[in-house]
């Protein structure tokens, strides 16, 4: 009995969690109680608004009502509304005989024995009275049974009601959010049109070869056009943080490329400052993680900058230092350190709440929104980060950023490996007359074998020299505050002319013009902040060192290998800016394709109808007719085998676009501006849908492994023939929950979550036999343990789709099988 009772409470609670109107799961409920107590009525009753009266809500049995039976009772009236008043359970196994029930002609006609009625009870506070009657004794477990119903019912009616509460608030905010909303998808759109074009220019200007100079100006270019996307999604954030809609992009990154790009942008204001802005990357550092390059490039942006703005006199330094964590994540930490104006005490609390950073004296003499601290504070908890500020006043600040990421493994470039054979035991002059860049060239030095003498000034300088020491190599910073750089340099070469001639590096500020005096003297010139790679390639080539020039992080002309020869596509372009439907068709060109334009979706759909495209790279917000039209009637009007892949483009950076188009019917989704590897990875996308839709036709010996069935029939076929019907009823029922669980943990960014919910459903998958189902569960778990979000969310887009093919083969086979065994039978 206690068994039965377990699974009636167990069944009771899986028909609680369906979806559809409540009152329909209450009628549910009522006949789950009927059906496993054997009972003869069974009503269920819901507390009005007012509180003040019950109405009846399900009803189920097979007994005739009472002639008194009413719909709506008054609280404390009648037996129903005794309980309702007294909020408390009132059984008894000889109804008929209680003296101060009613209806005692109609228990004695209907055999009526027992009746328990019980109060729908949350927190104290009446939501209902749940009744039932029967014609047998109602024993101990059968009450405890109808006790623990009664409380998931009061859960289950008081959640339904603070979930029409909440999605009635929903409503109101979204109908207020709305127009600030579309103004910013707007504005986000028509400020991304022109930045696609500059990006997406001097993306293509760097892939040509350029020289040294040349290079460096579009970099900055590039860079600053970064920095002003940056600004724009700054922008965007700080109305999403208000919402709580900021959201995370995971990708694989170069994060010593970050650092230094971010630094090179910000090197031109310290240098116009004369400070010193210096960085060092502990050997420790992954070269490549996952994570969100932008926002992190957001956070330490700002911090640098704000450093920068607040320091008159000393120099900014960024450390960033890793400890390694389990399961191959590393916890890895930012230290923006300045010798500024430092904050007062009793100001740290209100760093970071917008417009509370700074009093106004100091908003007044160095500028700044007094929004980026705060902004900062939420990025990093959108990242799973932490930031803390330690100042003190007039000595200077410093800000710590710590973040958990996880590492991709890959073979360490030379700059960042340990002792170089072909280097080691080098003697090298380091003349530098700030205290941190000294300690940073030196760790270079050191790292890579190098015996390094570090001296603060020209005169320490030559006084080594005149003292007899010899040195293979001096790098000697050419922005002394005495101006005497230069002359040490040239000074330096002189005295070592009866040698064989030392080589000079010189170290200066970028975009700062050594004079070519200086220049004569010295082997090369390298840019502050001293990136390891190019300082690593300045000495091979003043050392002369015969061995293969190492990739700088800044790569002299990139080669664009077209993927067109591999992959031919017929591409179809439908955008209405002209300067970006040159952008793209120059980029298209880089990639060996040709593309056909048309400027708005009416014109997309007629060279459709012309000639056949296998791609459309389509623009969301055209005129006459948009990009979301244009697709509905591509998925209408065409036959699935015959449409075109579709990469949707769009300037709108707000929550819900990529699914907004991918609902309309889009295939792929890409951000203006668009870079020319996004570009690249679409069309491989494409041409691999492409390709796998040659062989639409599902059949199902894909989708369905037969043997794991056959399994489970023989396993109970000599107690229990019923078995791998109840197995594959269960998978039916708990999957759609486990599936929603997942989608869940994914919206969270919660991938370990993600990754477990995954194995257990690829291992349910797999014991009923789901072949094509257990495989996606696999690949989602893969890529979430690889810490790949957008490799899970694409997977995870198509779980419903799948889900619903396995369980038309499944319930396909199991019909087979039984007209099958009735057949044998009859025969």
């Amino acid at each position: 009995m206690r068994n039965e009772m377990v699974k009636f409470v167990a069944t009771i609670g899986k028909t609680l969690v369906r979806s559809g109107p409540a009152q329909q799961l209450l009628q549910h409920v009522a006949e789950e109680i009927v059906t496993h107590l054997d009972a003869a009525l069974v009503r269920i009753w819901r507390l009005n608004a007012t509180g003040e009266a019950l109405e009846l809500r399900a009803t189920a049995g097979a007994a005739a009502l009472p002639d008194e039976a009413q719909d709506c009772i008054d609280v404390g009236e009648h037996g129903i509304g005794r309980i309702a008043g007294d909020m408390r359970a009132y059984v008894s196994n000889a109804v008929a005989n209680e003296q101060h029930v009613g209806e005692r002609s109609w228990l004695m006609r209907e055999g009526i024995v027992s009746f328990g009625g019980y109060p729908l009870i949350i927190d104290r506070r009446l939501v209902g009275v749940v009744a039932a009657y029967l014609r047998h004794p109602l024993t101990s477990e059968m009450q405890e049974a109808l006790a623990t119903v009664a409380d998931q019912l009061a859960l289950a009616i008081d959640y339904r009601r603070a979930s029409n509460e909440l999605e009635v608030a929903r409503g109101e905010i979204a109908e207020a959010e709305k127009a600030k909303f579309q103004f910013l998808a707007n504005m986000s759109h028509e400020l991304r049109t022109p930045l696609n074009s500059i990006i997406g220019i001097t993306t293509l200007l760097a892939d040509t070869s350029l020289g040294k100079e040349q290079r460096q100006h579009v970099d900055l270019i590039r860079i600053s056009g970064d920095a002003l996307l940056g600004l724009v999604n700054a922008m965007l954030d700080f109305s999403k943080m208000q919402s709580g809609d900021l959201e995370v992009e995971v990708s694989v990154f170069d994060l010593h490329a970050c650092v230094e790009e971010t630094l090179d942008l910000l090197a031109p204001q310290a240098s116009r400052k004369r400070l010193e802005l210096s960085y060092s990357i502990d050997q420790k550092t992954p070269q490549r993680i996952y994570g969100d390059q932008m926002r992190l490039r957001q956070v330490l942006m700002n911090l640098v900058a704000n450093a920068i703005r607040f320091t008159r006199v000393g120099d900014v330094n960024v450390s960033v230092s890793t400890r390694a964590r389990e399961h191959g994540l590393v916890e890895i930490t930012f230290a923006i350190r300045d010798t500024g104006i430092g904050i007062a005490s009793e100001r740290l609390q209100r760093m970071f709440n917008p417009f509370g950073q700074t009093d106004a004296s100091a908003a007044h003499k160095f500028g700044g929104t007094h929004l980026g601290l705060a902004i900062c504070k939420r990025l990093c908890e959108v990242m799973n980060a932490t930031i803390d500020v330690e100042s003190e006043l007039d000595r200077g600040t410093t800000f710590t950023v710590t973040l958990v990421a996880r590492a991709v493994v890959t073979e360490p470039l030379p700059h960042v490996r340990p002792a170089q054979p072909h280097l080691t035991g080098r003697r090298v002059l380091v003349v530098d007359d700030n205290a941190t860049s000294r300690e940073i060239l030196a760790a270079h030095l050191d790292a890579w074998g190098m015996s390094a003498v570090a001296v603060a000034s020209p005169a320490d300088a030559l006084a080594r020299i005149n003292n007899g020491d010899a040195f293979e190599l001096a790098l000697v910073d050419v922005n002394h505050p005495d101006g005497a750089g230069a002359d040490a340099s040239t000074e330096i070469h002189r005295l070592h002319e009866t040698f064989a001639a030392m080589p000079i590096v010189l170290l200066a500020p970028l975009l700062d013009r050594a004079p070519m005096s200086v220049r004569r003297g010295a082997m090369s010139v390298v840019t502050k902040p001293v990136k390891p790679a190019q300082l690593y390639n300045a000495i091979h080539e003043a050392l002369s060192v015969a061995s293969p020039r190492p990739s700088s992080s800044k790569p002299s002309g990139r080669i664009v290998a077209p993927i067109a020869a591999r992959l031919p596509l017929r591409i179809l372009l439908a955008e209405d800016d002209a300067i970006s439907q040159q952008v793209a068709s120059m980029m298209l060109e880089r990639l060996g394709y040709r593309c056909e334009v048309a400027a708005n979706g009416m014109e997309a759909l007629a060279a459709l109808w012309r000639s056949h495209h296998d791609v459309v790279l389509m623009d969301v917000q055209m005129p006459d007719m948009d990009g979301f039209e244009a697709t509905r009637i591509i998925w209408r009007d065409w036959e699935p085998n015959d449409r075109p892949f579709i990469i949707a483009l769009t300037g709108s950076a707000m929550p819900g676009e990529r699914e907004r188009c991918l609902e309309a019917g889009m295939d792929y989704y890409l951000v203006k501006p668009v870079r020319l590897d996004e570009l690249r990875t679409a069309l491989e996308a494409g041409a691999s849908w492409i390709s796998s839709r040659r062989d639409v036709t599902v059949s199902s010996a894909e989708v369905l492994d037969p043997r794991p069935i056959e399994q489970l029939r023989h396993l109970g076929a000599a107690s229990d023939e019923g078995i791998a019907n109840q197995i594959v009823q269960s998978f039916f029922v708990d999957t759609p929950t486990r599936i929603a669980v997942l989608h869940g943990a994914l919206a969270t960014n919660d991938l370990k979550q993600v990754e477990l919910v995954a194995n257990s459903l690829k291992s349910a998958s797999g014991t009923v036999g789901a072949r094509q189902l257990a495989a996606l569960f696999a690949a989602i778990e893969d890529k979430a343990e690889a810490g790949d979000h957008e490799g899970v969310a694409r997977h995870v887009h198509d779980v419903e789709r799948t889900f619903a093919d396995a369980r038309e083969a499944l319930e396909h086979a199991m019909r087979e099988h039984d007209q099958a065994k009735k057949g044998d039978k009859a025969g």
